[in-house]
């Protein structure tokens, strides 16, 4: 059995095994945002999703709350949220909201531990007038076994450096998509680039691509955030392992 598994649904969408726990992230099974269509169908139905033990909601964007997709989620699982965001959670859904603040630690259980890390984006809601909310990722980490970063979206800054420091980071997931025009972007969106620089601050030992190939929110089209790391891959050996282009649907396993 593989201490780790990363499924990737698309977009921000993920199903994380670590151990015996599991972990979804920013479901979105819609077939609409806002109004934006999805490009690639969703890999499973939504009614057979497989049991998890709790939400990693990375902010309150909508394509990242997606208030449709809760109908098929138990209002027992818990949903982890950044800090300034539960009100906000708790008037659309009734599963237990858990906030946590900026860096922080949260023991899942005697080997399990959840840290919040802020990402660099913005984090609010329209036309809710939830505006300025935080946008975190997180790390999960099995004692003994693997660790994994989960960043929902961010722009590129300090805190994956921070956040590679003091830890090994077996499997980083990270957006990579949304990202041109750059002088519009560039504060909130990573390019493909910026983010093989942040799974090296990291100093991850894989890098998963999410927030790619499935809705079109920019100029790039939803195939060549793939296509600029398959050139990386090319380009620079060092990456060719570390890189691992998930289609909808497939799994990585550690």
């Amino acid at each position: 059995m593989s201490l780790l598994e990363i499924q990737y649904l698309g977009h921000a969408t993920t199903q994380i095994r670590l151990g015996d726990k599991t972990f979804l992230t920013d479901p979105v099974f819609s077939r609409r945002v806002l109004c934006f269509g999805r490009r690639r169908e969703l890999p499973f139905r939504p009614e057979e999703l497989p049991h998890c033990d709790g939400i990693l909601l990375s902010h309150l964007h909508h394509d990242h709350l997606d208030l449709h997709s809760y109908k098929f989620i138990s209002s027992k699982i818990p949903i982890f949220v950044p800090e300034g965001s539960a009100k906000a959670v708790e008037r659309f859904v009734n599963n237990p909201i858990i906030e946590l603040s900026r860096w922080a630690t949260y023991p899942l259980d005697d080997t399990t531990t959840l840290y919040t890390v802020p990402m660099k984006h913005c984090g609010g809601r329209w036309p809710y007038g939830l505006c300025y909310r935080n946008t975190f990722g997180y790390i999960l980490e099995k004692k003994g076994g693997p660790t994994v970063f989960f960043a929902g979206d961010s722009a590129y800054g300090p805190q994956f450096k921070d956040s590679g420091k003091n830890r090994t980071i077996d499997c980083a997931l990270l957006p990579v998509g949304g990202y041109e025009p750059r002088w519009l972007f560039r504060r909130v969106h990573m390019n493909p680039q910026e983010a093989v620089q942040a799974a090296n601050d990291l100093q991850a030992k894989i890098m998963i691509p999410i927030h790619w190939g499935v809705f079109r929110f920019s100029l790039e089209s939803t195939e060549k955030p793939k296509e600029e790391l398959q050139r990386i891959q090319l380009q620079q050996p060092e990456w060719r392992d570390r890189i691992k282009i998930l289609e909808p649907g497939e799994s990585f396993s550690l």
